[in-house]
């Protein structure tokens, strides 16, 4: 099982777009710990680059943020762990 850890930064947040699954602060984040571009949607982080794309599970907390951020509720910066999802 192939993890990442991704960190949220207060930069992330600024520059965050709401409602925007390539621009939000968690798909920003993870953009650059691959150097690729990245989008989330509700159960998955998806990474491109250098033309594969992984997909990683979106864990509860990182949900939880993307709702309250969306919902322009006070966030924080926070960091997680993604787990690449693999064929069954």
């Amino acid at each position: 099982m192939t993890t990442v850890t991704i960190t949220v930064t207060a930069a992330h947040i600024a520059a965050g777009k709401r409602y925007e699954c390539g621009d939000c602060p968690v798909a920003i984040a993870a953009a650059e710990v691959f150097g690729g571009t990245a989008y989330v949607d509700i159960t998955l982080i998806v990474m491109t680059g250098d033309g594969t794309e992984t997909e990683f599970t979106l864990p509860d907390e990182a949900l939880a943020f993307i709702t309250a951020f969306d919902d322009a509720k006070p966030v924080a910066p926070f960091t997680f762990i993604a787990e690449e999802v693999t064929a069954a």
